[in-house]
């Protein structure tokens, strides 16, 4: 006797992890899934989450050809615990600064 295999197979996705300082000198930690890819996708958490809320989308877009980012806020997560630059303007620039480090195209 003997077991079909599972229908649901897995794919094993490649993912590096690390951390990106800002101009205002923040650590930033971010993840990048199929870091080969060509198309980009990043996701970017709302106020009090992380960018763990993403790793089970991260995965199903690497699987489908992208290469996905998603980082920590400043102030949540992994990243740099700080009591100022909280606007939408600093928050933008922090954005800009993981983009840039990771040559997003």
């Amino acid at each position: 006797m003997h077991a079909d295999p599972p229908s649901d197979t897995h794919t094993l996705i490649m993912f590096l992890t690390g951390k990106v300082v800002t101009n205002d000198q923040v650590e930033l930690r971010y993840d990048v899934f199929n870091p080969d890819a060509t198309r980009d996708i990043v996701l970017v958490h709302g106020w009090s989450g992380s960018r763990q809320y993403f790793v089970r989308n991260a995965r199903e877009l690497a699987t489908a050809g992208f290469r996905v980012i998603s980082y920590d806020l400043r102030g949540h997560g992994e990243s740099q615990k700080t009591s100022w630059g909280f606007s939408v303007h600093r928050l933008a620039k922090d954005l800009d600064d993981v983009l840039r480090y990771l040559e997003v195209r």
